[in-house]
């Protein structure tokens, strides 16, 4: 029901995306209503109040509309949240907020060239990890995920699940929600695949297509198998970069610092600014 609206939505934030939606709706306790060919999604728990996302699939200006009068008659603080900002003027103006915005939720927008090549002097450090990767295992391969091995999938995900000493809520989330994936592959339309190196997973990454963009929602690697990672962020992008791919979003840093100095080292082309506006 949600994806044809999805797909209108005509930036690049991983927020309009069924993998996104779908896999942090327990977390900021999301709800959608469609109504007069519109899509309204709310969420109850956006940095501890009620937000709604912009309304897709119609006038902007209505949906706004609509949203404010909603607010009024249940006493809601009107807040519009991960607003992209080429639209931003256009709801500031509409609900006559004022935006404000957070860092952490920017999202990492990479050249889709540049992740399947890592070439020139920029991604030295990352073929060098992929070259002691090689020295140590004589070859890898890179299996699309596919009914047949799910279950291999299922239990490479548990490593990262059992491991997991819920400090971080976010990474605890994306932990279950990822394997919830896996349970409902085929709904979920998602795409994904698996590195091995003598017949053992050592990566598993999942994401999504959606117009000029892979969207990379899950990246999981052992750490202790020096390359892996890098080789990984490669072998997905070469995989499912095709047929008109231009760009791959691998979303946002959370606020991590050490994600964050991760993600900066691929050389993105743009942070894609989100937005929460106010009225």
């Amino acid at each position: 029901m949600l994806r044809p609206y999805l797909q209108l939505c005509e930036s690049r934030i991983c927020d309009c995306t069924v993998g996104c939606t779908f896999m942090w709706r327990d977390l900021v306790e999301t709800y959608f209503a469609i109504e007069d060919d519109t899509l309204y999604i709310r969420a109850d728990d956006f940095e501890g109040e009620t937000a709604f996302g912009c309304p897709l699939g119609g006038s902007l200006k209505k949906g706004i509309d609509n949203i404010l009068e909603y607010c009024k008659e249940n006493g809601i603080r009107p807040r519009i949240c991960m607003v992209p900002e080429h639209i931003l003027e256009e709801v500031k103006e509409y609900t006559g907020g004022v935006a404000t915005t957070d860092r952490a939720w920017y999202d990492y927008l990479y050249n889709a060239d540049d992740i399947k090549n890592l070439a020139g002097r920029k991604f030295s450090g990352q073929r060098n990890h992929i070259n002691k990767f090689m020295k140590e295992h004589e070859s890898f391969t890179f299996e699309e995920l596919s009914s047949e091995n799910l279950g291999e999938a299922k239990e490479f995900l548990q490593i990262f699940i059992d491991a997991d000493s819920g400090e971080f809520i976010n990474l605890t989330e994306g932990n279950m929600r990822a394997m919830e994936v896996l349970e409902n592959y085929k709904a979920y339309g998602l795409v994904g695949g698996l590195l091995k190196t003598d017949g053992k997973i050592i990566g598993l990454s999942i994401g999504e297509v959606l117009g000029d963009t892979l969207f990379v929602h899950v990246e999981k690697s052992l750490r202790d198998v020096q390359g892996a990672y890098p080789l990984l962020v490669r072998e997905f992008a070469r995989k499912f970069a095709i047929d008109g791919i231009s760009f791959i979003n691998r979303e946002e840093d959370d606020g991590n610092e050490g994600l964050r100095t991760s993600k900066l080292s691929y050389h993105p082309v743009k942070l894609l600014e989100k937005y929460l506006v106010t009225g």
